[in-house]
């Protein structure tokens, strides 16, 4: 199946089923009181306790809302329509895998900024001056100012860190935007060793489908810099700048679709060359007999 497709069935399945973009409103409202309330924690003690609470809502919630979304690459639409049951179901599947897989991500990603730090530091030099002087600017017209008042060979240290965190974490992401499909469609393996299996699954699948893989990333990097460009401009108004916010959470609903019905499409297609073999090596068989 094509990317056009792709992102056709994609718009279709966020369009049938609504509520599985409610559930991450919803959630991010929750998230929103959390963090909240972690800023302003009177001791570090409940502080400490509050960051554990979000951190294990954000597990428990994308283990339940995956499993929407890998149901819906599938079906098209959630069966007889019990969005919480499956939510709930996908909780208990898939907290444990979930969870250590989230704790994986985010160990690699810390590494991986480590190391594009020290590559930019040896390479370029340190950002120390800078640092030190944003502490002064409150907006964003004053730190316009600042760069555009600086050197020019503190320009380029600042621009040639920016672009090596750019590259760096672009590579990064790609190599693991099938890490959490990889994850949730696994149902075979310990739940304790999913998340490493997927490691190596998500690393095959995208040097497998390199190339189209990284048209994929394209588009919905285009798509994105065209959101933030919108955005951009109508930020200042407060009910556009609302309406903008809720189409950028059903655009990470849609993106979110579109990585798993990839997956989908290329892990279990049933319409490829292989299984168009099969159906004629069935019917000799069947002949035969």
């Amino acid at each position: 199946m094509v990317l056009g497709k792709l992102i056709k069935k994609s718009f279709n399945n966020i369009i049938s089923n609504p509520v599985v973009c409610l559930f991450l409103v919803v959630f991010i409202i929750i998230l929103s009181y959390l963090t909240k309330y972690i800023a302003f924690s009177k001791t570090i003690a409940m502080a400490l306790i509050l960051i554990a609470a979000t951190f294990a809502s954000i597990c428990a919630f994308i283990s339940g809302w995956l499993k929407l979304i890998k149901e819906i690459s599938k079906e098209n639409k959630v069966k007889d329509e019990n969005y919480f049951v499956l939510f709930m179901e996908g909780i208990g599947e898939n907290i444990i895998p979930v969870t250590m897989g989230i704790m994986i991500y985010l160990i690699l990603l810390g590494i991986t900024i480590f190391l594009i730090r020290t590559f930019a530091l040896s390479m370029f030099g340190s950002l120390d001056f800078l640092l030190n002087d944003v502490k002064n600017i409150q907006t964003n017209t004053q730190l316009i100012e600042y760069f555009n008042n600086l050197p020019i060979d503190k320009q380029y240290i600042i621009t040639t860190w920016q672009f090596s965190f750019i590259i760096g974490i672009s590579v990064f992401q790609f190599l693991f935007l099938f890490y959490f499909p990889s994850i949730m469609s696994d149902n075979k393996s310990n739940i304790f060793i999913r998340s490493f299996i997927a490691f190596w699954k998500c690393l095959k699948f995208t040097f497998k489908n390199f190339f189209s893989i990284v048209l994929l990333c394209i588009f919905i990097h285009v798509a994105y810099i065209l959101f933030a460009f919108l955005n951009a401009i109508f930020a200042k108004y407060m009910i556009l700048s609302v309406i903008l916010l809720f189409i950028y959470i059903y655009f990470i609903y849609f993106v979110i679709m579109l990585i798993f019905n990839y997956y989908e499409e290329k892990t279990n297609c049933f319409n490829g060359p292989y299984s168009i073999g099969q159906d004629e090596i069935d019917n000799s068989i069947s002949k035969e007999n």
